[in-house]
């Protein structure tokens, strides 16, 4: 995942609200999002190296994972994808899984990690000597961090925020939400050792490209009835090439 808001406990009849984008290499293999036979979870598949970048489990916990831009990658280091299933594999608290990951963390290229459940939302990362627990609240998470002042994540933000007044969202309006492929102006792009045109192509919340983008955006909603995902790909020009959509009912 690269671009990710969440409300968090802001709603009582959907205390979960989630919606973010994720984007890879185009011809990087990829499942859509279904149900893995093990561990059992909702997620979809990085064909490559195995892991996810967005899972949830049956009990309604859910994960997401984020690479930080510029990190230099750690020869031999474990898939920062196999994190979640890690997390969702067997019953265990957010902030117990994040503490016992910060221990063996130097052992993967740098990464960011949301770890929920129904009770708590736990943010952990590696560059971080210790995991977070988040207050009720409207946050973003993107390649530099949760709530850093990068222009596409606090546009986002603020636009989830203005959702919620409303009631609950749609997973239509959470879709729409991150559909957004207006690049933000030069004068705000971040200075990083990429080139200057990808930077500016990445600065949109949706990303368009030809070798890169956007693969696909999930949504979730989590109430009192259960918890709705979807799952919506995309080709190489942003046409939507198909969505997939589930409702899990966790037991209490």
């Amino acid at each position: 995942m690269c671009l990710l808001v969440i409300a968090w406990q802001r709603l009582a009849a959907a205390p979960i609200v989630l919606v973010g984008n994720r984007d890879e290499l185009h011809a990087r293999p990829t499942a859509p999002m279904d149900w893995w036979p093990q561990p059992a979870m909702l997620a979809g598949r990085d064909l490559e190296a195995g892991g996810t970048w967005l899972g949830v489990a049956p009990d309604g916990r859910y994960a997401v994972v984020t690479n930080i831009a510029g990190s230099k990658r750690i020869s031999n280091a474990p898939s920062r994808g196999l994190l979640i299933p890690a997390y969702l594999a067997e019953p265990q608290t957010p902030a117990d899984y994040l503490r016992r990951l910060a221990e063996s963390a130097p052992r993967y290229t740098p990464f960011c990690l949301l770890a929920g459940d129904r009770d708590s939302l736990c943010y952990y990362s590696s560059r971080e000597p210790a995991p977070l627990s988040l207050a009720p609240g409207v946050y973003g998470l993107g390649n530099f961090g949760l709530d850093t002042p990068e222009p596409k994540l606090a546009l986002s933000r603020t636009r989830l925020s203005a959702l919620l007044p409303g009631g609950p969202p749609s997973i239509a309006s959470l879709l729409a939400l991150m559909a957004d492929q207006t690049p933000v102006p030069d004068a705000l792009l971040p200075e990083t050792e990429r080139p200057r045109a990808l930077e500016r192509r990445v600065s949109a919340p949706f990303v368009i490209g030809p070798e890169y983008g956007t693969r696909c955006t999930t949504a979730l909603i989590a109430g009192a009835a259960g918890i709705q995902v979807a799952e919506q790909s995309f080709a190489a020009d942003g046409s939507a090439t198909g969505r997939r959509d589930f409702r899990l009912q966790p037991a209490h």
